[in-house]
């Protein structure tokens, strides 16, 4: 029984070492936030990559234009690159 009772133990600890590893990796860098722009907008030239703070939130803020875009931004979320905010100014 206290061999079961160790084991049981290893496995529920690499399993929380393990959960807690895949949520740390979860989030994004600015260069996965720009490839996101440009998934978006093929044509973006990037002009800026910040990294914020809005309502508690970590987010990039990206700034780019294309030939149709004079001035786009889109704010996009550091944990799991969702796409927050979208702002666009055409030509």
């Amino acid at each position: 029984m206290k061999t079961y009772s160790k084991l049981l133990a290893a496995v529920l600890a690499a399993g929380s070492i393990a959960l807690t590893a895949g949520t740390a990796a979860a989030a994004i860098e600015a260069s996965q936030a720009e490839a996101i722009v440009i998934e978006e907008y093929p044509s973006a030239q990037i002009i800026s990559t910040e990294l914020d703070t809005e309502d508690g939130v970590q987010v990039y803020e990206v700034e780019f234009s294309t030939n149709d875009i004079r001035k786009g931004k889109l704010t996009i979320a550091q944990e799991d690159g969702k796409i927050m905010e979208c702002e666009l100014k055409y030509r």
